[in-house]
Parts: C-alpha cells; structure tokens; sequence
C-alpha cells in the first residue's frame, strides 16, 4: 500500500480508442436531473447502432474512484445511484461501436443537499411563527414553506433560522423545510405543526365599583383558554406585574392601592396556556371607601377559602360558614376581626359562604353570601397512543366536572418537561425527543386552581437515527462491514446498501455492526441504517459511500505496435478501479511493468522477434484485483541486411536482392520516390522484382521483414533512377498585339532538352522550337485560327513521351455591320453585328458621356442593354473575345435613351383666376413636357411647356382634379409622373365686418358679415377668439356651424376683446380663413361703487371696469339725470339727500349696463338693485347634474342659481397646459359644446353671475370623449 499511496498524485482518465470512421450523430447530453441527494438522472440523445460508456468523476478530486457504466443502445437515460450528497460531478456520455469511441459530451451537474429537519419552531404572536432547522454540508440555501388550508407562503434564507410575519391568529399552520443548491431542491423535511398565539382582547371597558376597586370587562376571544390581565403599578411597564387569571370576559380587581396609575396589560392564553401580545388600559385609583359586601376567596395553592365583609355596628366577632349544595359537609371558622380562613375543603365541590356577626349571646341572620368553587379532582383512565413515524404521543383522559382546561405535562428520561395545556380531554405532544422514555400526568384547572397531578402513565419514542455509519469491503471476499455509533432508543438495527446494478443488499444487527456478503466488485453503494425498538422505527440514516474491491481488468489486449522495442497494452475498464499494474514477462527471461491510470499502457526497452506474456491487476488504493488472463505477444521482426537493386530502363522494372533477417516470415521490397507513391514486390525468398516504376524519378530501395502482425524496420537503402517523363503544365500564352505564342512548360527530371511544335486544326506543322530550358516562343500565327501545341523530352539515355497537346487561339478579328435600335416601351437598347471567325464571345459596350459604361456579354451576333439609364445618349461598340485576346473595337453607333419621370410634381391652385400653377424637377435631354388635369367630373385640362413649369386655366371652382406631367425627346415619351390631387377651394372671404348690437339684459351681440365668394356651394364658419377682463385665464373660442348665409351673430361678454375670422369651403376642400378681424366688447358695470360728503358735496367712487373709455354718474331716483361724465375713477356732484345714484362704463362698442344703485343719506350709503329694496347675499355656485356625451359632442345641463343672469362655463382639457379652455357666456342652465378631440379627458365647470356678483365655480365634472373622425374641428357652442 505504500507504493499505492506514492501514486495517488497521479490523474485518472478512462479512455477508449477513438477512431474517425464511424458516422457522427450529434451526441448531446440533453438533461441531467438530481432526484435524490445520492443519485443523477442523465439524459441523451439517442444514435442508431451504438452502446454507450457513462463517465461519473467528483470534479477536483483523484482520490475518488469514478463510476463507469456500459449501456446498450436503448433507452437513452440512466439514473445513477450511489453518488455524494451536494456534490459536483463531471457527467461524460461516450457512443462506441466495438469498445471504439464515435463521440464524446460532458457536463457538469450536482447532486442534491442532504435533508435538514426543522429542530424548533414556536408562535411568538398571534401573527408571527419563528423556526430554526439543522445545517446541512452543501445547502446554498434554504426554502422554508408554510401552509394552512388557506395559506401559502415561500421564504428563502441562508442562515437556520427565520421568521414567518402576517400570518392569521390561532390559525395552524405546517412548517417544512427544503435545501436547494445548483443541482435543485433536497428532499423535504418533517413536518412541523405550529399554531399562532391568540391576540389580545378587544374592546375593552373600566368601571369603578369602589374606592379600591374596579371592573374590567372585554370582548371575547375566539379559541382562547383564558385570559391573563398582568397589573402594573406605576405605570412601570418593565416592572414584574401581578398577574390575573380568568375564563370570563371580564374581571373584578380589588385592593388597588390608593392615589396610584395602573397599567391593566391583557392578553389571551391558547390550550398550552401560552399568552400572546398584550393590549393596555389605564387606571387611577381614589380614596378609602369601607367595603360593603361579603367576599370569598379560595387558595388553590393552599386549599382554603378567605373570606372577608364589611364591619357591622356593635358586632364583637364573627362566624363564617361554608356548606355544600346538598348542605352537608358545614364547615366554618371564627374570628373578631372582618375576615377568617375556612379549612379542609373538599375537591370538586361549589360551598355557599354565610356571614354571622355575634354580639353577646345573640347571633345575627345572614342576610348576604358568597359563592366559590373549590379545584377539581385529578383525571383518571389515562390513556396513550404514540405516532411512530413523528415522535408524537396522544395522551388521552376522562373528562372532570367543573374544570375549565386541563395541565398535561411530559417528563423525560433526559428530565426535560413539556407541558400541554387543553379544554379537550386529550393532548398532543409534538416536540418530544427520539429514543426517549416518557412519564405523563395531567390535572384539572378551574381558574387559578389546580388538581393534583393523575397517576402517571407511560411511553418511549421511537428511536434515533444511528451516527457515524462507516462501510468497509473486504479486499479477499464479497463481505461489506458496517459499523455505527449506538442509537439512543435502539433495540435492532437494518442495514440496506444499494448501487448501480439496482440490486440491494442488506444485514441486521443487535450490536452496532453487521456484515453483507454477495457484494459484486467494482460497486460504489448508498447505505442506508434504520434503528429499530419493539414498536418503532427510526427515520433512514444515509451513511457514507461504499466501495467495495475493483473488479479483475477483462478484453486484456497486447499490441506491439510494430515497433522494435515498445508493447502497446489495453484492456477494459474495471469497476471501482482508481489504477492498474501491467506485468509483461518475456521468453528470455527478462520482465517489465507500468502503471496507470487509464486503461492503457506502453512498455518499453524490448527485444525484436522475442514472445512476451501479459496481464493486468487492478487497485482502488485499499485493495488489488485478482490478475486478469493472460495474452501473448511477439514483437516485430529484425530488419533485412545486404540489400541490392538493378534498373532496367526500358522496362522500368527494379530487381532487388537481400540476406535473411530473424523472425521474418516474408519480404516486401520498396521503391519510394521522394514524392508519389511507393512501388513494392513480395517474396518468402530473398529476391523480387519492382516493376511499373514512374518515368523521371530517383528511387530509394528498402526491404522491409514480416511475420504474420507486423513488420520490421526498414534495411539499409538504396537508389536507382528512372527516364524522364513526358513534360507537364504545358501552357501556350498568345500576345495578342502581335499574334505570337509564348510555350512553357514543367520541367522533366533527367530531360536534356526539349522539342516545341505548333500544329493547326487542318494537321499542318505551322511553327516549331527547341530549347535546353523550360520555354520557348512560336511566332507567324494566322489570327482567327485554332492550334495544339506539344513539348517532348529528350534523356541522356532515353526519349520520352511527348506531353499533352495544349489548344490555343490566335487572336480574333474585330466584328462589322454594327448597328443599334432603342424600345422607348421599356427602355431597352439592342446592338447587331456580323459574327466573325475564331471569336468565342463578344463584347458590346454603352459609354455614356460622364464615361459611365453598360456592357453585355453574348456568344451571338446580339445583345440587349437592359439598364440604360433614363434621359441619356450613349456610345455603342463591341469588340470580339477569343480566350484572354479581344479584338480591336468595332465603329461606335449612338443610342438616345427615354427620358426620365419628372419628379416633385408641385401644384398651387390660384383661387382668384380658376387656374393651377405647376412646377417639376428638369429632366435631362428633354426637348418639351406635356401636362395634364383630369377633373372629377371628367373633365380634361392640359398644357405644353419646353420649360419645367406651366399653368392650367380654366378650372371649376369646387372640383377635384388629378395632374400628372411627363417628358418627351421627340423620339420617346417619358412615364406620367405621380398624380398630384389638388382642389379648387374656394377663396377667403373678403369685406368681413363687426356690428355691434345694443346692450339688451346685459348681453351684447355682435354681428359678423363678409361678402359673398363667388364660387358654387361655397358655405362659410365663423370663428372668434376672445379674452375676458384682459385675464388669461378667462380666453373663450366661438365657433358657428357651417352655414350658406354671409353673416353670423355672437353674444360676447362684456369688457372682452377679440379677433374673428371667417372660412369658406366647398366640396374641393376648405379654404384659408380670412385676415382677423379685432373686436372690442362694452365695458361691464363698475364695482365698488361708494360716496363720501365733502362740504356742500359729494365724492362719488368706484373700480375701473376694463376697457372703459370714460365713465357717466346718474340720479336714477325719479328721473334718470347725468350728473358728471369722466375718464377718471371719482366724481363730485352737488349734495342731494335721499337721492339713488349708479354709474355705467363707456367706450367705444357703447355704453355699459348700470352698476348696483347706492342710496345717498347724510350718514350712510345703502346699495340696492334697481329692482330690489334690500341688500343680497353672494350668488350660489351651480351644480353640475346631467353631462352625455355623444362623439365629440358634449351636452351639459346645471341647477339655475336664484338671483343669477348668466353663467360663465369653461371647458378644459385636463392634460394639456397649452390647450386654450373653451370660455363661454350661457344665458339659460345648459350648452351644447362640438368638435372636441376624440378620446380626450375634459373638465367642465360653470360660475353664475349676475351685473355685480360672482359665484364660486362648481367642483369640476371630468367626461371622456368617444373615438369620432381622425379630422376634428374647432369646438363649437
């Protein structure tokens, strides 16, 4: 084993012969899945013909041996056991034919985590659970999963713990939890059920009932056992409390201390009198009061009752008595002072507490009572019932009168105490150790009071997993040993071992080791242990892998590989196998070895024609196979010696000789030139002959000795050459400028010279050379004729062949009778010409002007010029191709191309003189254009210009027409360009004019008209953008519907300024608007009108009105009188007692309605209406109440406003700041609003005014306009 360990540095590869003539499939692993923590599931795709090698290696580790698997073809998946838990594997599938390899893939892949098992996990609210789980070597991570029938959450954590928040109160929840790494999810752990803490009471109520005490009453609690109520004095949170305990929904706290804040923390206690959170209520206490009635309080602890009452007048001393329901059993106690202790009470039962105050002889009658229950008796019939698989036990019990929940506590062998506490008759303990003895009790709880503990009764858990497992083989026999640390709890133990052949394995022990025999070599095994008791078992513990002893090396193969020294030795892979020894001993005597870690090995330092025995035996480091059989080897023959070659030259035949060499069974002898194949004879004998040798080489001769595998090394060499061969890569190149050919040819090896002749196609030697180089030149060729020409070799002692005959032609002759023709249909220019002798092809070319050329190709007499550009005149000549030589060109011929399309066809329709003003792009070699104007009624218009432009006349006014323009050469005609569709629109109005109207109830209309266009169906909008106030947040837009009439009339707001346009259309289209028109508006009444006395005067002022040009002051009392007329904001006018006095605003659209009337009196002014006798309140805002929309019309309705004589509405687009709103004067309580934008968001809001008094606009009403036209018009009211 030392000498094992000195190799472990060394690498392992399983290889096998890989050779390149089998068909390649396309091997790909496809998937590699971890179903378990010591198993891979591969995937690949299937080949036709082929088994498969599958390669399993732990990356970056030697000291672990591989498994290795031969498949057959089908299927194309394998589930590989046996693996490490968490552990990256480098996956290689191999196809072979014959242990041969026809392809190779791999990857990486990693095996699962082992399993963690949640070792805690508590409710530490009524919406909160905290877990902790076991580690696990591998995990990246950890899923902990938490489910209730309801719920379902998944939380990711790297560390072993985490907490689960928002979860719902005393609610049951199940708790796993998963390991993942690369390679996926482990398997899952136990399941671990947790139910949330139950919340706090709610709702709760403080009532004093005296001076030192207080109730406390609350809503109840779903699913609570009872109720804690922890008593903080002081307010002092963090001081320890006096605690509460009750199953009511209410509690009675007496003997609070006076002048002090109390703290009443309540919280809710679950079946395992587990509290959750606290919720507060707060208290002070008063003064001293006497109590007032009698009280009883029972001891569970010390099983008596306290009972106290209020002091009675002259009583010396008191008698307490308690009896039971039925009477019997009067127990009682004595005592001066306001309380006593009554002793020896019984268990179960419910005593009435009478009071008696003695004074002498005389005792009082007990007028009041007391009432309690004393604390239930212990359970009896206790029952158990144990879950093997979870470690809980059922513990069950008769129920017991009077008990409000039930304290069960389990005590372990290790002392650790568990403590369940229920209103049922049974509870579940799920957090107990495995292999551990328990001792179970119960009592009977009735609020603070509690039984005495029941009898005992008894159970075990089921056992641990065992630890430590360690599995070791045998190196002699097919035994696996197990052996383990002892399970708390165990009585047996299974063991169960499982590898790649899918058979299992398994012993038993009551020790803490067994054995397995039949255990086959080379296996890599997952083992498993289970502890067993009487009644249970543990959960399987997964214990390292095994290995047991490699198996012996098979298909051993020894292989000299020809080679004089060397043996070449392979064998099959052996499972479990981490090397291998070879041992190769020869029939001399002599031995050799080698080691590896593949399943390949080469000795070397070996004799020639010597035999040799091999094998192989196999090693994982701990133990040796048996040897493998044994093959027999020969090495190759020793090399011939006294070797000679004689040449016949005519016959190109070698003779060679040689002496016997050892261990040779044949001859080959070789003839290699120093490029080409080799020449060889065969022979038993020690001569052969090498015949059909190649002319012109320089031979080495060897012999080479066989037996029947291989062959020796070459003999000593030598040399014989052969006669030259006939020349190659004869080529003739023709000077085309003077029609001779140039010869060259390869040179022959052991020619001397050459011979070159030229000979035409009639067979008459025209021309020949000779040269002592490799090239000569034939001159006096004929033009327009065909000639082969051969090269002959001449050898010092031999003649060789002539080569190959090379065809040249001589250059031909330039083409006649040229002629071109042009389709002015498509563009298309043909040239003709006559075909000349000894021309193979012809070339004719267009040369534009710029020297931009087009050229065609053809083996005829005509050709096609297909790309011609437009608008062009080009030169035509062609020449004749023979070979690389052209002929001269021919006499040049002219083609004159079509024009080109005129382009950017533009049109102005001139409205005044019923025409239309074209223009183009020039175009090139055009001579004149013709124009054309179809109308839509079928009406044709044109003109001619030899100029890119020119003007229709004489177009209807409101018809389409389509113009369309094309160019002409005098010989061709241009396409029609793309039509351009214009209209003849009307034109602008003109003489457009405003009249203003007369105020009438504070609206002033303005007309608009404008002369009529002289154009058929013209019809006319009218559009006006005003600003009210000069704000700009107060612009509005007034649009009329299309009318035929040439005047329109708007109400405009007064104080407002504004432009108006006015469009025409007809069915061509619409034309431009007119140039605005400005507007002014009349003022609105003044505001703020006021007086002072001054003197034998009076000062009368107000606010300007925007646009005002001057102002007027009346005396409206009697009869309306100017009493001053000014541009300034104040007036002074005589002193008049009683008298009524307005102003209006002027300009010049007119004069303004009146402002609110003031009453002059010595003292005071007084405002009034002019149709009211007493002061007004603020105007009321509208409510919005009915809005449709229809497309994009909008119809708006609002509650009418009392005192109110129009409205101002706004229409706004609400995601737009640059859209203008839409502000409108309404005399009635609706408006009808169209052209809004298609699927726009609108606020629409209205204020009511009357002459002095603005409402506050309504609370904005938001519409959302329906999908209408892609061309909106302007908003119209």
């Amino acid at each position: 084993m030392g000498f094992l360990g000195a190799l472990g540095f060394l690498l392992f590869f399983v290889t096998v012969i890989q050779v390149s003539y089998f068909p390649i499939s396309g091997l790909t692993i496809t998937e590699i899945s971890s179903p378990s923590a010591t198993e891979l599931e591969v995937k690949w795709t299937p080949a036709s013909g082929v088994n498969y090698f599958l390669d399993l290696r732990v990356v970056n580790s030697t000291n672990i041996a591989p498994i290795v698997l031969f498949l057959p073809e089908s299927p194309t998946a394998r589930l590989v056991g046996g693996l490490r838990p968490a552990t990256v594997y480098n996956v290689t599938v191999k196809s072979s034919i014959l242990f041969y390899v026809v392809e190779s893939t791999w990857k990486l892949a990693a095996t699962v985590p082992g399993t963690s098992q949640i070792i805690g996990a508590d409710a530490i609210s009524s919406t909160a659970i905290t877990a902790q789980w076991s580690a696990v070597t591998g995990a990246e991570r950890y899923y902990l999963i938490v489910k209730s029938d309801s719920e379902n959450y998944n939380l990711t954590f790297s560390a072993l713990q985490g907490t689960v928040n928002n979860l719902q109160p005393t609610k049951t929840y199940m708790l796993n939890i998963y390991t993942a790494n690369a390679g996926g999810l482990g398997a899952p752990s136990k399941l671990k059920t947790v139910t949330t803490l139950v919340p706090p009471p709610t709702g709760a109520t403080l009532s004093n009932i005296g001076s030192n005490a207080v109730r406390i009453d609350w809503q109840p609690v779903d699913k609570v056992l009872l109720y804690g109520i922890f008593v903080y004095k002081n307010e002092n949170l963090s001081s320890t409390p006096e605690i509460l305990k009750t199953t009511d929904t209410f509690v009675v706290i007496n003997s609070l201390m006076t002048c002090t804040n109390y703290v009443f923390g309540l919280r809710s206690a679950n079946n395992f009198m587990i509290f959750g959170e606290e919720s507060y209520i707060t208290y002070r206490t008063g003064s001293v009061d006497p109590a007032s009635a009698i009280q009883a309080n029972y001891s569970c602890v010390n099983g008596f009752a306290t009972v106290t009452w209020n002091p009675s007048s002259g009583a010396t001393s008191y008698r307490a008595s308690a009896t039971t329901q039925n009477g019997t059993a009067a127990l009682s106690c004595t005592t001066k002072t306001t309380g006593c202790q009554i002793m020896g009470l019984k268990c179960g039962a419910k005593y009435t507490v009478h009071v008696f105050a003695l004074a002498g002889g005389c005792e009082s009658v007990a007028e009041t009572t007391a009432v309690f229950q004393t604390v239930p008796c212990a359970p009896i019939n206790l029952d158990i019932y144990r879950d093997c698989y979870s470690n809980v036990v059922f513990f069950y019990w008769d129920p017991t009168p009077n008990t409000d929940f039930y304290s069960a506590t389990a005590l372990g062998s290790d002392g650790a105490v568990m403590e369940c506490r229920t209103t049922d008759t049974s509870c579940f303990f799920t957090d107990l150790n495995c292999g551990m003895g328990y001792m179970f009790r119960v009592s009977s709880v009735k609020g603070e009071c509690s039984s005495s503990n029941s009898a005992p009764a008894r159970a075990r858990t089921a056992p641990c997993e065992p630890t430590n497992m360690k599995t070791i083989a045998d190196c002699q026999s097919d035994v696996l040993t197990s052996s383990w640390d002892t399970a708390a709890g165990a009585l047996s133990y299974t063991v169960e071992a499982t590898g790649n052949t899918r058979k299992r394995y398994n012993c038993s022990s009551f020790s803490n080791s067994c054995s397995m025999p039949g255990v086959p070599c080379g296996e890599s095994l997952s083992i498993w242990i289970i502890a067993s008791d009487d009644q249970c078992t543990s959960a399987q513990a997964l214990g390292e892998v095994a290995e047991t002893v490699p198996c012996t090396p098979t298909n051993v193969t020894a292989d000299a590989g020809c080679s004089t020294d060397s043996l070449s030795v392979s064998w099959s892979y052996s499972s479990g196998a981490l090397m291998y020894f070879v041992t190769v001993e020869g029939s001399d005597g002599t031995q050799h070895a080698c080691v590896a870690r593949d399943t390949r090995c080469q000795i070397t330092a070996l004799e020639c024609g010597q035999s040799y025995t091999v094998y192989v035996t196999a090693t994982n480091l701990k133990c040796n196979s048996s040897r493998s059989s044994t093959v027999t080897v020969k090495t190759v023959p020793c090399a011939p010696t006294r070797v000679v070659a004689h040449l016949d030259c005519g016959a190109h035949t070698a003779s060679v000789s040689w002496a016997y060499s050892q261990g040779a069974v044949s001859y080959t002898a070789t003839a290699k030139a120093s490029a080409g194949r080799p020449f060889s004879c065969n022979s038993t004998g020690t001569t052969c002959n090498i015949t059909s040798l190649l002319c012109g080489q320089k031979y080495t001769v060897t012999v080479t000795g066989l037996d029947n595998n291989c062959n020796s090394v070459r003999s000593n060499s030598t040399e014989i050459e052969t006669a030259p061969c006939p020349p190659q890569n004869v080529n003739a190149n023709l000077n085309c400028a003077s029609n001779n050919a140039s010869v060259s040819w390869s040179a022959s090896q052991g020619a001397v010279s050459y011979r070159v002749t030229a000979v035409r196609e009639d067979g008459q030697t025209e021309a020949a050379c000779s040269t002592q180089s490799n090239n000569c030149d034939v001159s006096n060729l004929q033009c327009g004729l065909k000639y082969d020409i051969t090269v002959t070799p001449l050898g010092q002692k031999c003649t060789g062949f002539q080569s190959a005959a090379f065809q040249l032609a001589s250059r031909p002759c330039p083409p006649t009778n040229v002629s071109t023709t042009l389709d002015c249909r498509t563009n298309i220019g043909s040239v003709s010409w006559k075909h000349e002798l000894g021309a193979e092809l012809f070339i004719a070319t267009a040369t534009e002007n710029d020297g931009h050329t087009h050229t065609c190709n053809t083996s005829h007499s005509t050709c096609q010029f297909t790309d011609l550009h437009c608008g062009n005149t080009y030169t035509v000549t062609v020449v004749a191709v023979e070979g690389d030589c052209n002929s001269s060109d021919s006499v040049g011929h002219e083609i004159k191309t079509v024009p080109c399309v005129p382009d950017n066809l533009t049109v102005q329709m001139q409205c005044a003189t019923n025409s239309a003003l074209l223009s183009w792009d020039q175009s090139n070699r055009s001579l004149e254009y013709f124009v054309s104007a179809s109308g839509s009624d079928g009406e044709k218009l044109s003109c001619i210009s030899q100029e890119p432009g020119c003007t229709i006349d004489g177009l209807t006014c409101g018809t389409m027409y389509s113009f369309t323009v094309t160019a002409s050469n005098g010989v061709c005609n241009s396409s029609f360009s793309v039509p351009v569709i214009a209209g003849a629109v009307p034109c602008p109005a003109e003489s457009v004019a405003l009249s203003l109207l007369l105020l009438v109830d504070a609206v002033q209309e303005v007309k608009v008209g404008w002369s009529a266009v002289q154009c058929a169906g013209v019809e006319y909008s009218v559009e006006m953008h005003g600003l009210i106030e000069d704000d700009p947040q107060a612009q509005f837009i007034l649009t009329s519907y299309w009318t035929r009439a040439t005047y329109f009339f708007f109400p405009v707001p007064c104080s407002s300024t504004y432009n108006v346009t006015v469009t025409s259309r007809n069915s061509a289209g619409i034309g431009y608007p007119s140039p605005p028109v400005q507007g002014l508006a009349v003022p609105c009444p003044p505001k703020g009108v006021t007086f002072y006395t001054e003197g034998t005067s009076q000062v009368i002022s107000w606010n300007a009105s925007v646009h005002a040009m001057e102002y007027v002051v009346y005396s409206s009392k009697a009869q309306r009188t100017e009493l001053c007329r000014t541009s300034h904001f104040s007036c002074t006018v005589p002193k008049k007692q009683n008298d009524t006095i307005e102003v209006t605003a002027v300009n010049s659209a007119g004069e303004s309605e009146p402002s609110m009337e003031i009453l002059v009196q010595d003292t005071h002014l007084k405002r009034k209406r002019r149709d009211l006798t007493e002061d007004e309140g603020d105007l009321l805002a509208p409510e919005v109440h009915v809005v449709n929309v229809t497309g994009d019309t909008l119809h708006v309705e609002w509650t009418p406003v009392e005192g109110a004589t129009y409205y101002v509405l706004i229409i706004k687009v609400t995601e737009a700041k640059s859209f203008k709103p839409l502000v409108q004067s309404v005399q009635g309580s609706s408006a009808k609003v169209t052209g809004l934008l298609p699927l726009t968001q609108y606020s629409i809001r209205v204020s009511a005014k009357d002459y002095s008094r603005s409402s506050q606009y309504s609370d904005p009403v938001l519409i959302t306009t329906d999908y209408t036209s892609p061309f909106p018009t302007l908003p119209q009211l």
